[in-house]
């Protein structure tokens, strides 16, 4: 088990300072928060230092603007009061979806997630959409009863828990895990006990609970070809299925040794066969199998259950993402990437023999965070375009010879905005932007694109029924 607690993300809002206008409280409701359409037709929300216990919102114009509600004034304008509403939001069990954002530019995406041919979007009512490739085995989380049933999922639709819950977090591959208000919920491929150890190897068509003790309420999750793992708000780590030699012995969880590990852990990636945490100390630690350079050592290591400081004098690191085969941490204006470089998404011109860090990536501009594909890997910066470096995202990205440096993807239309998170599948990539939008471009064989039609060379925006 390791020791500490996870740190929360931050999540991208859609306010500006545009003064927008609202008609029903339906429409005042930022990052899970309630709010109320007052009778001067702008927005205000729960403030306890105020006399009424409202704060008009930064977009009500003039004097309004960040002004307390007088007290006994503005109220409701449909009837409702803000508890009323908010106690349908986060259902993910076919219920209406009421409106989470001020202002028509304005989507209603919190978080995205791509993998492979699957693209998943959590909106702000905690509810969890997900299109593309959904396989005999369900692995985007919608049952299927045989293979002359298996269609793609071509548009954004809620998973069904079968449950009223809001998610939190999920990771996607041929199964799939979601935190969620009322613990982790798995589904698809199970033949190594990856999403429920008891369930006997069958596939699990639909979201269900592991049944693990040990798992608790785990604030993220991850998943592997045959393994998962949650981080705990403890900061333990429960790992459960076959991590290459480890687990799948009969026993509900996987033995990992993370005594080693300074404390708090911060955040958990998972590559084929590593399972790596960034640790109190800054640093990078792994455990699992060493193959491909996933856990960034130089010298080759035999497979290990034992959390090791995977990526040596590194200190100072402030995230770190994953891909199949590769990882990338950040600090500063670097990325340290290493695993697999057949591609040369880890920015080594050495060619697939480069597996440890060779040298940093350097980017113009502070990184915020790095996300890592099958192939290629991308880093954001605050208002800065992707940059991006390996194998050429869909129908752009960096071109030719020269994509072990980095190159802007100076292609997307204006009409995308600022983009805040990107995520790049085997052919076909999607972002979200800091109005809460998404859109996809590339292929759209197993609609993984969440929009009608074949292939798209320019990304378009996936309707989200916000």
């Amino acid at each position: 088990m390791l020791g500490g607690a996870a740190l929360g993300l931050g999540l991208a809002s859609c306010f500006g300072v545009t003064p927008y206008p609202c008609q029903q409280d339906s429409q005042c409701r930022l990052d899970g928060q309630q709010g109320w359409c007052e009778d001067e037709g702008f927005c205000s929300l729960p403030d306890d230092d105020c006399d009424g216990g409202r704060r008009f919102s930064e977009h009500a114009p003039g004097g309004l603007s960040e002004a307390c509600v007088g007290e006994g004034g503005s109220g409701s304008t449909d009837g409702t009061s803000g508890a009323d509403t908010a106690g349908t939001n986060g259902s993910t069990d076919g219920g209406e979806t009421v409106g989470v954002c001020v202002g028509e530019a304005c989507g209603c995406a919190e978080q995205l997630v791509v993998a492979g041919s699957q693209s998943c979007a959590i909106r702000q009512d905690g509810a969890l959409l997900c299109w593309g490739d959904n396989t005999v085995e369900g692995r985007l989380g919608f049952p299927v009863e045989g293979p002359e049933e298996v269609q793609p999922i071509t548009a954004p639709t809620v998973v069904p828990f079968g449950e009223s819950l809001q998610v939190t977090q999920v990771a996607l591959g041929n199964h799939g895990c979601a935190s969620t208000s009322v613990g982790v919920r798995c589904w698809g491929r199970n033949n190594q006990g990856q999403v429920m150890p008891t369930a006997g190897g069958s596939a699990i068509l639909g979201p269900t609970a592991p049944g693990l003790a040990q798992l608790g309420d785990a604030d993220s999750v991850v998943v592997a070809p045959g393994w998962s793992c949650g981080l705990l708000g403890s900061g333990d780590v429960t790992c459960w299925g076959q991590l290459g030699s480890f687990g799948a012995s009969g026993d509900d969880v996987i033995d990992l040794d993370g005594q080693a590990v300074p404390s708090p852990v911060q955040s958990i990636v998972a590559l084929r066969e590593a399972v790596c945490v960034l640790a109190g100390d800054e640093q990078v630690w792994c455990a699992g199998n060493p193959q491909m350079g996933e856990m960034g050592l130089a010298e080759a290591v035999a497979p290990t259950s034992t959390f090791v400081l995977a990526v040596p004098s590194t200190p100072g690191l402030e995230g770190v993402g994953a891909g199949t085969l590769h990882a990338c941490a950040w600090r500063g204006d670097q990325a340290l990437c290493w695993g697999s470089n057949a591609n040369l998404q880890n920015g080594s011109a050495e060619g697939p023999s480069a597996h440890s860090i060779e040298q940093p990536v350097a980017l113009s501009f502070t990184v915020d965070r790095v996300s890592a594909g099958q192939s290629s890997s991308c880093a954001l910066g605050s208002g800065t375009a992707p940059w991006c470096w390996g194998a050429p995202i869909p129908d752009g990205g960096p071109p030719g010879a020269d994509r072990a440096n980095p190159t802007e993807v100076s292609w997307l239309p204006a009409a995308v905005g600022t983009i805040v998170d990107i995520g790049v599948g085997t052919v076909h990539g999607c972002a979200l932007t800091d109005t809460d939008q998404v859109w996809c471009w590339g292929s759209n064989t197993a609609g993984q694109l969440g929009v009608p039609g074949s292939d798209l060379s320019t990304p378009q925006q996936v309707d989200l029924g916000c």
